[in-house]
């Protein structure tokens, strides 16, 4: 407390508080803006859903692990990619179905486990719309 009135005290209090806000508003403007944020999360989710696409993926389990509501997961969904989650996770098990079909010859029951669906005639009657094809005939025409 003695210090406190020697000469320059408060000079040197007041550069030191400068000091401080000056780092404050440095740190702040390196701190990515909440949609940088969320887009990061986001991208992290599109990533485990490229990975875990075979896998049955509970959703509001994988949204709760990342730290994100439901609601601000679609929001920000639809900001970064055209198609919904739902639609996006079909595309890569019919992505890697059509790729097992062209590249293997695996049995269509085990393809269609394999790229994530449970029953093989709905992934065969999914596969004709999407593909306009039966997993079969898109083999003979896709397959050397």
């Amino acid at each position: 407390m003695l210090r406190i009135q020697e000469f320059g005290t408060a000079d040197r209090l007041d550069m030191l508080a400068m000091q401080l806000f000056e780092e404050l508003v440095m740190v702040r403007d390196i701190v990515p803006e909440e949609t940088e944020y969320m887009d990061a999360k986001i991208h992290r989710i599109r990533a485990y859903l490229q990975l875990n696409f075979p896998h049955e993926i509970d959703l509001d389990e994988l949204l709760h692990r990342n730290g994100i509501s439901r609601r601000n997961f679609f929001r920000y969904w639809r900001k970064n990619f055209p198609v919904p989650p739902a639609e996006y996770l079909r595309e890569l098990r019919f992505e890697e179905a059509a790729r097992l079909l062209r590249d293997t010859l695996m049995p269509v029951r085990s393809i269609a486990a394999v790229s994530g669906f449970k029953n093989t005639g709905y992934f065969c009657a999914l596969f004709k719309e999407r593909f306009r094809d039966t997993p079969l005939r898109y083999r003979k025409r896709k397959h050397p």
